[in-house]
């Protein structure tokens, strides 16, 4: 967490896709890494890739001392492939974004 505020030292755009987004001033954050935030309770959150709503705020906590968040999830196959045979739906191992 940065005890002041930083947001001249980020790349921040409100449409720019990539750019980082104010959503709160004066709020604790903790910043995991690009993408990767949530607030004190973790009641805002985001996390690329994750299923957020399984991510609770120690997992955030242990995500920022260093332990990547493991998920299991199910990923819709793309309908062309379905229809060449394909199962459609396939399960995956998804890691947090590394620190």
């Amino acid at each position: 967490m940065f005890s002041s505020d930083v947001t001249s030292k980020l790349d921040v755009d409100p449409l720019r896709y990539g750019a980082w987004k104010v959503e709160a001033r004066g709020e604790p954050y903790r910043i995991v890494a690009k993408k990767v935030y949530a607030n004190g309770d973790a009641s805002i959150k985001h996390a690329k890739g994750m299923n957020t709503k399984n991510l609770s705020s120690d997992d955030f906590e242990r995500w920022l001392a260093g332990e990547v968040p493991k998920q299991q999830q199910v990923q819709r196959v793309n309908f062309v492939r379905v229809m060449q045979g394909a199962h459609m739906f396939r399960n995956l191992e998804r890691r947090g974004t590394a620190i």
